[in-house]
This record gives C-alpha cells, structure tokens and sequence, in this order.
C-alpha cells in the first residue's frame, strides 16, 4: 500500500497522515510531542505495510518527528496457532526491541525488504545486532515471560466503510516500478541459486515488481556482474525504473538495507541473498584447498574450529584437505598514517586473531596443541598458559607478534574484502566456493558424510556474543 495521491501541499499531507494516524493504529496523534508510534505486530503483513508507510513519512515528510515503534503481540491464541518458525521470530523481534531499541526500526526496515521470509539472523547482522545475544532469549522461562509480559495489539483500524474506500483508492494508484534482477550461478554449483521462497519474497516489496533471471556463466550475466563489481553469484540486485522508485531504493540504502553498486549508483543490491556462492571471476584450484574465515571469539567460529579439530583427532578429516583459518578485522587507513585494525567483539579479540595468526604461520606443529588448550575459555586472558603448556618460547613469541602482526592483518583483511566475506564462519573451498555456517560444507564430496554440527558442539559454549 502506499498514499493515494503524491505528496503535495502541507494540507494534503496532513490530511493523508491522520488518514494513516487511524488505519495503522497510532496509539496517539503524533505532532503533540514530535514523535510519530506505530503499534506493530510482527507477525501480520498489514502491519508490515503500516511499517513501510510510517517509516516513509518520518523520512520524506515529517523529517522532524522521530517514530517509535510500539511493539505488538496477537492474542495467546493466535500465537498458538502461528509455526514454530514465526512463534521464532516474534520472539526474535521482541528480544531485539528490548535490547537493542535504538536499533530495531533500522532492523525492521531491513526485515521489510521481504517480510516473513527474510530471515531475522540476517537482518539482525546487517543491522549490527549480535544474533547469539537474542539467539539465548528464544529459548525456556526467559521466553516464555517475554511473551507473557508483551502487550497484546488492539487491531484498531478505520470504519468499515471508510477503509474500503481507502483500499480501493490504494489499490488504483500505481506503484513504483523496479526491476528485480536474479543472478544464479547454478551451472557452476547447483546449490548457488536464488530459492523460490526467496523470489516469492521480493515479490511482496512496496513495488510493482518484474523480475529478470540470469545465470553467471552467460555473457549478460557476466556482464552485470562486472557492472556492479561484486565478486559473489548468486545476487539480487533491484533496478528502479521511476524517479519515485530510485527515491524508494536510495533510501533503504542509507539505511544499510541495499547496497547502491553500478556507475552511477543505480542498481541496489540486496547483500544479504549473497553471503555463499561462487566467486565468479575465479577458476577452481586444482588443490583441495579449503580456508575458514572466523571471529576468534566469535561462538559460531570457535564451534567451526573446534569441530575440526575434533573430525582431524577422530581421523575423520579428509587427509588431502589442509586447512587454513583466516580472520575477519576492520581496518580504517587516515592519509598518511598507519593502518589500525580492529575486530568486531574488542581488542582482545584482535589479539587473539593475533595470537593465532603468528602460531598458525611460523609455529604450525604447536598451533594444534594451543588450539585445544585455548578454545574451552577462548575470551579468558589466561592465553599465555595455553603458550607455555604447548612449548613455545614467550620472548620469541612476543617478538614475531610485534613484527608480524601488520602484515598477518593485512593480508586476511585485503581477503575477505576481495571475497565479499563477512560472516563468521565462512569456508572457502578451492578458491572458488563460498558457504556460511558449518552444514555449507556438505555441498562438497569430500565432506557430505562429516556432521560438523555435532563434533563442534562438545564442550561449553565460549566466545563473547553469546
């Protein structure tokens, strides 16, 4: 849905805005105190559209009111009735509200990119929300009293008569048209492909929407590819093809929910179809090659390690597939100084990427040892036993870690950059293949028949996202 006629003089606008002020359910007019609410109930796709409406007019029209969000829940047994999944993520939406208010409409402007489908650790990543702080609120007591303690939705709305007009005038009116441009990579790797779930997803965008499909291996998918220069099919990308649907598009990009690619920044690519894949520009090694990108403190990376480890102590680990672990940093690089880096969970997460990155590199038969001694307390800073108890020298290793670590960080930073990796974990596999989370590697031979997931979950969980 969007307003029934353009935005025109102010009058008209206030008009339309108390038009919407009923049918959304605002809680109160909202000029009295500069700031707009919605009642919102995560689990209706009207509220979705009454999101997508609200949040338009605090950026475009009323750019001096700001918009809370009032979270909704439906009634105890309309719950009941809702799959596993959806109950999931209401409570996804409720913990992300609670503990990351500030946060949560730019999570819900990414989530409304495809309602319902999109899944809530993805929006939640691209809105810089840790995924395993909310993950260990969905689970026993503690949910249960979220949902307890919600506020049930008054489903208030303008009268019958009045909201069929309203409707009917909608419905009439055209919507922005974009072009949604799919790029499989399917003759390369059957599993590099866009779902059909996800397809039916963008369908329910605020637009009219057409959708083009291409595969990477053809010349005019190879060629839009090159046009917005990332390295990673499959791909998403929407095409606005009006001035109100480039103003639509340009706005989710500013906040974080598209990226703006192309020549002059026309086409916006929805990042988040593309975390695995196939580099397209790239040709399969030869060698069984295999690198883990992690956050060393990161749970989910610190499971990856663990589970390896575990599969190559078990002799379940193929034998002519090395492994080579890699770590995601950040680097700001200010004209005329040094580069700094950081890690997403801290400084001591940076040193510990550090630490095995020098041990990983010039002690490699003692890398193991310390691995095994250091994962169980990852986040402890007790590391230097873990050193000592696996025989390497403390000056010596001091000394590589001052002189090292600037190139070590340079050359994992310059290769995750070069392959759009950003997730922890994430495998690359001959050169060419990218897959998040430990089940991608069951896309290859070698390790279909390794539960990965099992032989990482030994031991108490570690890491600080948790």
């Amino acid at each position: 849905m969007r307003l029934p006629r353009p935005f025109g003089p102010r009058n008209d606008r206030l008009r339309a805005f108390f038009a919407l002020t009923a049918l959304c359910g605002l809680s109160a007019l909202p000029l009295q105190a500069s700031e707009l609410r919605l009642e919102f109930v995560p689990t209706q796709m009207s509220s979705w559209q009454n999101f997508m409406i609200v949040n338009r007019l605090a950026e475009s029209v009323f750019d001096d009111v700001s918009l809370k969000l009032e979270i909704k829940v439906p009634k105890a047994e309309d719950i009941a009735k809702l799959s596993q999944e959806r109950q999931e993520e209401l409570k996804a939406h409720l913990a992300i509200h609670g503990r990351f208010s500030g946060r949560y409409r730019r999570f819900c402007a990414i989530e409304s990119l495809a309602p319902m489908a999109l899944p809530w650790e993805q929006a939640a990543m691209l809105a810089g929300i840790e995924t395993a702080d909310i993950e260990s609120a969905l689970k026993g007591e503690q949910a249960k009293e979220m949902l307890n303690g919600a506020s049930v939705a008054a489903n208030r709305h303008l009268p019958e008569n009045e909201r069929r007009s309203y409707l009917i005038e909608a419905a009439s009116t055209p919507k922005p048209a974009v072009e949604v441009i799919v790029i499989n990579a399917a003759k390369y790797a059957g599993w590099a492909k866009i779902e059909p779930w996800g397809l039916e997803a963008l369908k329910r965008l605020p637009f009219e929407i057409s959708v083009k499909e291409l595969d990477a291996s053809t010349g005019e998918g190879l060629s839009f590819l090159k046009e917005i220069g990332f390295p990673l099919a499959p791909v998403v990308v929407l095409r606005p093809l009006d001035q109100e649907a480039q103003s639509a598009l340009k706005s989710y990009a500013g906040q974080g929910a598209l990226e703006a690619k192309g020549k002059n920044k026309d086409l916006f690519l929805a990042r988040s179809f593309s975390s695995s894949g196939v580099l397209w520009a790239k040709k399969e090694s030869s060698k069984k090659d295999l690198q883990l990108f992690i956050m060393s403190q990161c749970p989910y990376g610190v499971e990856a390690q663990r589970a390896i480890l575990e599969a190559q102590n078990k002799g379940q680990w193929p034998q002519d597939a090395p492994v080579v672990f890699r770590f995601i940093v950040n680097r700001q690089a200010d004209a005329g100084k040094k580069p700094s880096f950081a890690s997403l969970h801290g400084a001591s997460e940076l040193e510990e990427d550090i630490r095995q990155m020098v041990l990983q590199k010039f002690e490699p038969e003692k890398f193991p040892c310390y691995l095994a001694k250091r994962l169980p307390n990852i986040d402890s800073s007790l590391w230097n036993e873990s050193l000592q108890d696996c025989g390497v020298d403390p000056a010596g290793f001091q000394k590589l870690f001052k002189e090292k670590a600037g190139g070590l960080l340079e050359e994992d930073f310059q290769l995750s950059q070069e392959h759009a990796i950003r997730s922890s974990p994430t495998f690359l596999w001959r050169g060419r293949y990218v897959t998040v989370g430990l089940d991608g590697l069951k896309h290859f031979e070698e390790f279909k028949n390794l539960d990965l997931k099992s032989l990482g979950s030994g031991g108490k969980a570690a890491g600080k996202c948790q």
